[in-house]
């Protein structure tokens, strides 16, 4: 699977591996999925999200390289589907019945466009924001309603995570100024406290859930 992880470590902003195991912990801790199926989609929809707001950084690796991003999402769709046969839980069969090619064709140009868009506007301004969560998880419920709760779960830690740090975050786009905690810097022990606690959490999450699914 392509190295995401490697996407956000630029200019002193927390890694992509750092969102994305905050983003996996926030998801599973708010949306508690009852199946693995379920619990491998929330991860995957929850990772992508809490990446996804830092398209905005120049130059932009989850940009530039979106279509390896989307070649590495075939493993986990193919394990989706081979647990959801194994564990006969119907998930794959709820996600197809809900989706439809109009729906699907329209959220995704729909995505492209504000992530484009968000690309050539300032970092932590657009695409971290509460109207970029709003349009983009309404793209994603265009795409399949099954995921945008995880996604826009994961989007929002991202936002969550960098306002503890010293560069503000214009999460009211587009109205001036940004709001943060000025708690710290956004790399170093910071950065590596978050991905650890990330981590840890997501581990005991999905034990947890695995255990009653």
């Amino acid at each position: 699977i392509y190295d995401i992880s490697r996407y956000s470590g630029m200019g002193g902003n927390m890694l992509g591996k750092t969102h994305m195991a905050v983003g996996i912990a926030l998801t599973l801790a708010v949306t508690r999925p009852q199946s693995l199926p379920e619990i491998i989609l929330a991860s995957g929809a929850g990772a992508f999200g809490a990446l996804v707001p830092d398209i905005d950084i120049r130059p932009s690796k989850l940009y530039k390289d979106a279509g390896r991003i989307a070649v590495s999402a075939i493993p986990l769709l193919l394990l989706v589907i081979l647990t959801d046969f194994i564990t006969r839980s119907g998930v794959t069969s709820r996600i197809l019945s809900a989706s439809n090619i109009k729906g699907i064709v329209t959220g995704l140009l729909l995505f492209t466009g504000i992530c484009v868009f968000g690309k050539r506007q300032p970092h932590r301004s657009f695409t971290h924001s509460f109207l970029a969560l709003a349009l983009l998880s309404l793209s994603v419920w265009m795409v399949c309603k099954e995921l945008v709760l995880y996604f826009a779960t994961g989007f929002l830690s991202h936002i969550l995570a960098d306002l503890f740090n010293k560069k503000k975050v214009q999460v009211l786009y587009p109205l001036s100024g940004g709001v943060c905690f000025d708690m710290f810097s956004a790399g170093g022990m910071a950065n590596d406290i978050f991905f650890a606690a990330g981590c840890i959490i997501s581990v005991a999450e999905i034990i947890s859930l695995s255990l009653f699914a």
